[in-house]
């Protein structure tokens, strides 16, 4: 029963835009959707829970939470409501001993990844050191033609997964519901990385950090 009903609030908008087809923004119609559908921040961290979702949906401990928190979610009224109630349970998540067991080794995260669709001219790289038992260290650096951009942060971990927000971003001071996120996804040995559109506030024209990345095995 408690399986169900979480599904119904899943069918009903609030799993990703990016990742879950039950979500069409075009057809999004309360406040809570309506406000992720309008917010990359809002919109990458619900593609991220979504997937934590697929990996401890099973998990009845999970589902009393989540059921719990959805309840608490869809009282906010304001981006900065929305961003703060995600990343709370986001922490809380990657905290408890549940999505501890699902963590796995860091280890298959660590090293230096290149995007598979690196020119001569222009492409990106991103390099993994562990930094404890729910997150590691990055830094992504890219170019373009003669134009170049580099993000480096500490991302969370939940199983393949990992993300990270930029709630301290200079550039973006004005704006404190508006932030660079990035998702990270290991499967078949590659590693899934997307940014929102913010993140381009640390590249100049062309630059680009979202991609496809392969471990690089030669030596550096």
């Amino acid at each position: 029963m408690l399986k169900k009903m979480l599904l119904c609030y899943l069918s009903m908008g609030l799993c990703s835009s990016g990742y879950a087809a039950s979500f069409n923004c075009h057809k999004a119609s309360t406040p809570v959707e309506k406000m992720i559908c309008a917010n990359s921040t809002l919109s990458g961290m619900d593609d991220y829970m979504n997937l934590i979702y697929s990996q401890l949906k099973t998990n009845r401990a999970f589902q009393n939470e989540q059921l719990s928190w959805l309840k608490q979610r869809n009282t906010c009224a304001s981006d900065s409501c929305l961003i703060e109630s995600y990343q709370s349970h986001l922490r809380d998540i990657s905290k408890t001993k549940y999505a501890a067991n699902i963590s796995g080794n860091l280890s298959t995260f660590n090293g230096h990844w290149l995007d598979t669709n690196s020119k001569q001219t222009s492409g990106s790289t991103l390099t993994i050191s562990k930094a404890n038992t729910q997150q590691f260290n990055f830094l992504i650096r890219a170019n373009a033609g003669g134009n170049t951009g580099e993000i480096e942060g500490q991302a969370n971990v939940i199983g393949t997964l990992a993300f990270f927000s930029d709630d301290n971003n200079e550039t973006l001071s004005d704006s404190p519901t508006a932030s660079c996120t990035l998702m990270f996804e290991l499967k078949n040995k590659k590693i899934k990385l997307i940014s929102n559109k913010l993140c381009s506030n640390y590249g100049r024209n062309g630059v680009r950090f979202s991609g496809e990345y392969i471990k690089n095995t030669k030596s550096i």
